[in-house]
C-alpha cells in the first residue's frame, strides 16, 4: 500500500487560519483511502516553518491558490530533495486550473478542474504534465471529507462561528452542499457552470456524523447560491430544521424573496451574506454583477433577510473597473441609509482565471505585475492594477488611487461601527 501525503498549505494571510477546515484535499483522501492509499495530512497551517521537513510519503497531493503557488513550488523542491525522484508530487487547484503553465516545471502532474474522478487513477499510473479532471454530475458518489484526518478541533472549530472580529466559544464547521456557479461575475475566478447538487439525505448525513463526532451543532455552508433550485432546497429545509441546527450562508441578491427567506430562517439559517461589491450600478454592469443585480436589489435583500430574523452580510469589493470617488461615497450612503448587520471590505485583486484576468483591456484594467505571492486580499491590501478608460489608454486611477479609496472607506467603516467590521479573509 502505497502512502499518500495530502499537502495542506499555510494560510497566514487569513485573519483566522483556522476557522476553515480545508474541505477540498480532504475529499481526495476520503476517496484515495476508500480506493486503498494510506493518508496523512501534511496541514502547514500548524507549522508553516518546516517547508523543508516533509513528512516521508510515495506520494505528495498538493493544493494552492494563487498566492500560495510559489510556497508550494517551495515545499516540492524540499520533498524531492529530501526523498528523490521516486516521491512524486501532484498539485491541483484554482492557480493549477487557470495557469497550469505556471506550474508544470514544478511538479510531476498538475490537475485542472475537479481531481476527485481521476485521483485514484494519477495515484496509481503516475503520469507526468498536466491531466484535466472531470467534474463529478453525481455528487453523492464522492465519499464525506476525511476530517478524521485533522485534530478534533481543527474538523470543528470555535474559530469559525464568531467570524473574523469576534471571539467565541461556538463550535462550527463547514459544509457544501452543491458545486458550481451560473454566474460569471468579471472579478470571480469561479468557472461559471452549471450548479450540481447533493441529495438532501447525504447532506443530512453529513450533519448528523458531524453533530454525534464533534457535537457540532453551527455551520456555514460555503455554497455559492444555496437556495439557487428552489424544489431542491425546499426538500432539504424541513430536514434541516428538523436537526435544529443553525447556519451561515451566501446568496445572490436577485434570488431573494419573502418565500425564500422565510425558509431558510425556518431551515435554521441566522446570517445571510451578498456579494453587494458596490453601491454604483455602472460598476455593476461593466463587472457583470451576478443576474445583472442592481443596487436597488442590494437594498431589498438586507431588509428581506432582516425582516424574517437573520443578519445581513454584505461583501464590498473596491478598485473595480469603473470605480470612482463618488461611487466609494455610494458605497457610504448605502451602508448608512440601508445599515446591514455586518460587512467585509475587500480590495480587488486581478486572480488568474477571473475574466478581467484573462482579458484586462476589455474591463479597462492594467495589470501591474504578477508577483503571485503578494496577490493577498487580507488587510492591508496592496492594489496590483491601474484603471484606464477603455479605447483610449487614458489613466482614469493609479494604483495608489485605488489604495487611497480603499483605506479610506475601510476606516470609515471600521469607525462607523466596530462590532459590524469582519477582518478581511483571504479567499483568493
Amino acid at each position: 500500500m502505497e502512502k499518500v501525503i495530502i499537502v495542506n498549505p499555510d494560510a497566514k494571510m487569513d485573519a483566522k487560519q483556522f476557522a476553515y477546515a480545508p474541505l477540498g484535499p480532504l475529499y481526495l483522501a476520503a476517496i484515495l483511502e476508500r480506493d486503498g492509499f494510506e493518508c496523512e495530512l501534511w496541514d502547514l497551517r500548524e507549522d508553516y516553518n518546516s517547508y523543508d521537513n516533509p513528512p516521508k510519503g510515495d506520494i505528495y497531493c498538493i493544493t494552492a491558490v494563487t498566492p500560495q503557488v510559489d510556497d508550494m513550488k517551495e515545499v516540492a523542491r524540499n520533498i524531492k530533495k529530501k526523498y528523490g525522484d521516486k516521491a512524486y508530487t501532484i498539485l491541483g487547484g484554482p492557480h493549477a486550473t487557470w495557469l497550469p503553465e505556471d506550474c508544470v516545471d514544478h511538479f510531476d502532474c498538475v490537475v485542472q478542474d475537479e481531481a476527485e474522478g481521476i485521483i485514484t487513477k494519477i495515484c496509481t499510473e503516475k503520469p507526468t504534465g498536466v491531466q484535466r479532471g472531470e467534474r463529478i454530475v453525481d455528487l453523492d458518489s464522492i465519499p464525506h471529507p476525511a476530517r478524521h484526518l485533522l485534530p478534533d478541533h481543527r474538523a470543528a472549530s470555535t474559530d469559525l462561528w464568531g467570524g473574523y472580529n469576534y471571539d467565541s466559544d461556538v463550535i462550527g464547521a463547514t459544509l457544501m452542499t452543491s458545486r458550481g456557479c451560473p454566474f460569471a461575475c468579471a472579478f470571480c475566478a469561479n468557472l461559471q457552470q452549471k450548479t450540481r447538487f447533493r441529495s438532501a439525505e447525504n447532506v443530512i448525513e453529513e450533519i448528523e456524523l458531524m453533530t454525534d463526532k464533534y457535537n457540532c451543532r453551527h455551520f456555514r455552508f460555503l455554497d455559492d447560491n444555496v437556495i439557487i433550485d428552489k424544489e431542491r432546497f425546499q426538500k432539504l429545509a424541513p430536514k434541516l430544521h428538523d436537526l435544529d441546527i443553525r447556519f451561515r450562508c451566501s446568496i445572490s441578491s436577485v434570488l431573494v424573496s419573502d418565500e425564500y427567506m422565510e425558509l431558510l430562517y425556518y431551515a435554521g439559517c441566522r446570517e445571510v451574506g451578498i456579494g453587494f461589491e458596490s453601491a454604483d450600478d455602472d460598476i455593476l454592469e461593466l463587472n457583470n454583477k451576478a443576474g445583472h443585480a442592481t443596487t436597488d436589489m442590494h437594498r431589498n435583500a438586507v431588509k428581506l433577510i432582516q425582516k424574517w430574523g437573520m443578519h445581513a452580510k454584505v461583501y464590498i469589493i473596491t478598485g473595480l473597473p469603473g470605480e470612482t470617488d463618488e461611487s466609494i461615497e455610494s458605497v457610504k450612503k448605502f451602508i448608512t441609509d440601508v445599515n446591514p448587520d455586518k460587512w467585509i471590505c475587500l480590495l480587488f485583486t486581478p486572480y488568474p482565471g477571473t475574466p478581467i484576468y484573462r482579458n484586462p483591456e476589455m474591463f479597462g484594467v492594467e495589470i501591474l505585475h504578477k508577483r503571485f505571492r503578494e496577490y493577498v486580499q487580507t488587510y492591508p491590501s496592496k492594489c496590483h492594477v491601474n484603471l484606464k478608460k477603455v479605447g483610449s489608454g487614458e489613466i482614469l486611477a493609479t494604483h495608489k488611487d485605488l489604495e487611497r479609496r480603499y483605506e479610506h472607506l475601510y476606516h470609515w467603516l471600521n469607525e462607523l461601527n466596530p462590532e459590524s467590521m469582519e477582518y478581511s479573509s483571504f479567499n483568493g
